[in-house]
């Protein structure tokens, strides 16, 4: 008879499911099982040459109900979707070139582009690294509700967040010389976090120090700065507790900004 192909039935929902059901992030303890259930399944995949090229929330499944959240184990997690494994720089660049992004099938690819590297929007040769790209937007979701924006670390987000998770994230959402090598070694990065340090919040960052002649300067690299400035120009550090956000498009804000210069958003009465 004519081929076919019997596919395992999981009787649960997909990752995004999960997330639209917790706007202000997942429990820890779902996320950590969660992504050693994703790497744990990268890591075979790419011991065997494949790689995945499109992981997010809607490829990943997990085997328990919504409300089930709390049994969720990294044995749960089902990736699905291999499609774009064999596919290539030039027809993905071709997909962002593309004039069909107003259809339905055209949305689809846009949500995929949001969790897709640098290197593979721009059509180049990617490795199990663009998966990891991916990986880290997978888990700052998660834990946030939402994608990241800018230079924002999960910890300045949300406050019961442990230092483990900027750290893992900031070297996932950068460039593709400084990711992990690869699936095995960010797992790692779970694995080898004591419990305190699971569990302890990291001490405040020291404040923005002042020489005698009343300049501001940086608590990381000992520069001047500015009194408005919220990051040192020169090493990037975060010189303010929280930075503002428009309510309206999730832009960057100074609170002397009186309108957002992306959206013309009323700054008055919605920056945070």
């Amino acid at each position: 008879d004519p081929p076919y192909l019997i596919m395992e039935l999981v009787p649960g929902d997909s990752l995004r499911a999960f997330i639209d059901a917790h706007p202000d992030g997942m429990p820890i303890e779902t996320v950590v099982c969660v992504m050693q259930g994703v790497l744990g399944a990268l890591a075979v995949a790419h011991e065997a040459g494949v790689i995945h090229r499109d992981i997010k929330p809607a490829n990943v499944l997990l085997t328990e109900k919504v409300a089930g959240i709390s049994s969720v184990t990294s044995e749960s997690v089902k990736i699905t979707d291999f499609g774009l494994g064999k596919i290539g720089g030039v027809t993905t660049q071709s997909i962002m070139q593309s004039g069909s992004l107003l259809t339905e099938q055209g949305e689809n690819i846009s949500g995929t582009l949001a969790y897709m590297s640098p290197e593979q929007r721009e059509g180049k040769d990617v490795d199990g690294r663009s998966d990891l790209y991916a990986c880290g937007i997978l888990m700052f979701e998660m834990l946030i509700g939402e994608r990241p924006h800018g230079i924002e670390l999960p910890s300045t987000l949300r406050g019961d967040v442990p230092q483990i998770f900027d750290e893992v994230f900031a070297q996932c959402y950068a460039r593709q010389d400084r990711r992990f090598a690869n699936a095995t070694e960010m797992l790692d990065a779970f694995a080898g976090a004591s419990t305190d340090s699971m569990t302890r919040r990291p001490p405040p960052p020291p404040p923005v120090g002042r020489q005698s002649n009343g300049e501001l300067t940086c608590p990381s690299c000992r520069g001047i700065v500015e009194p408005q400035d919220q990051y040192c120009i020169r090493c990037g550090y975060q010189l303010v507790e929280s930075v503002p956000r428009c309510h309206s498009c999730g832009s960057f804000v100074h609170m002397a900004d009186r309108f957002c210069i992306q959206c013309g958003e009323d700054l008055s009465v919605k920056v945070s």
